[in-house]
């Protein structure tokens, strides 16, 4: 038997980091529950629209879900900053329609499992195509 001394991809298996946005406690940690279990780990959850810029300029994230508005402010600056780096991320809110166009997709609160993973699914591909759009 031969064996090669491959050595391994230090990012092949690393495992996909989430960041949640969000005020209210228990949607935070139910959205953490979903993102853990679709394989997102570790999950951060913040509730200030200060917080989630420092973790998506300070830290590799992979994907992003954010309410709308935390604590009376817009999360649109941290959009904008996930749109910046190509970075996956997805809008849920209770209103009836995505009050941040522009940002998709939208999770209209509130939602279930499977919804959250198509979203996820959604969100990355669009993340991929923006990030193939700027290099080309």
């Amino acid at each position: 038997m031969t064996t090669t001394n491959q050595q391994p991809d230090p990012g092949a298996n690393a495992p996909l980091k989430a960041l949640v946005v969000e005020d209210n406690p228990l949607v935070a940690e139910t959205i953490a529950d979903g993102l853990s279990a679709i394989g997102y780990a570790p999950v951060e959850s913040v509730s200030s629209v200060k917080s989630a810029l420092n973790a998506v300029n300070d830290q590799d994230v992979d994907l992003a879900v954010l309410e709308t508005d935390v604590r009376g402010h817009s999360t649109e600056p941290v959009l904008d900053a996930l749109d910046s780096k190509d970075i996956a991320h997805i809008v849920a809110s209770s209103d009836g329609c995505n009050p941040l166009p522009g940002h998709a997709p939208y999770l209209q609160k509130p939602f279930g499992f499977s919804q959250l993973k198509s979203a996820v699914d959604q969100a990355r591909e669009q993340a991929s195509v923006r990030s193939w759009d700027r290099l080309h």
